[in-house]
């Protein structure tokens, strides 16, 4: 008799802002910025503007969404903030980014938002792959939740 497994547990994924937006975006905020120093500005207003860019590059290059074996972890620019994986009830990528909910609390990922490239090349955004494989490993975690619970022994 062979003892009863459960389906098999992801351990952890990551997805991140694509290498290719990366470097978009490194090159055109470092040419608006080499702009900006060429031009005629003054010094506080050229450091306020390389405040700006270094932020929305902090955020390309920090952003990501994770999923362990038990929750979904959203890392911003500041700081990552967790929902539990078996609670989670909606996952949907918009143009916004890849909004994470479990109950009444939501997470946005701005990193994993729909782009008009895919839609114009007739092709499924990256960001619905990556909702629909949350959705996926939430719904394996609760399987594999109440298989454990199935399988463990009562007392009375």
């Amino acid at each position: 008799m062979q003892a009863h497994q459960s389906p098999r547990r992801i351990t952890r994924r990551e997805w991140g802002v694509g290498g290719s937006e990366r470097a978009l975006c490194a090159v055109l905020l470092g040419v608006l910025l080499v702009g900006d120093v060429l031009g005629d500005t003054g010094p506080l207003e050229t450091a306020c503007w390389a405040a700006g860019y270094l932020a929305v590059l902090g955020l390309v290059f920090r952003s990501r969404v994770a999923v362990t074996e038990d929750q979904v972890v959203v890392r911003g620019l500041l700081r990552s903030r967790g929902l539990p994986l078996r609670e989670l009830t909606e996952v949907r990528a918009g143009w916004t980014g890849l909004t994470v909910r479990a109950g009444d609390r939501r997470l946005i990922c701005v990193a994993m938002a729909k782009t008009n490239m895919a839609k114009w090349l007739g092709r499924e955004p990256r960001a619905d792959r990556i909702a629909a494989q949350i959705l996926a490993a939430a719904q394996q975690a609760r399987t594999a939740d109440a298989h454990s619970r199935s399988a463990a022994p009562e007392y009375a």
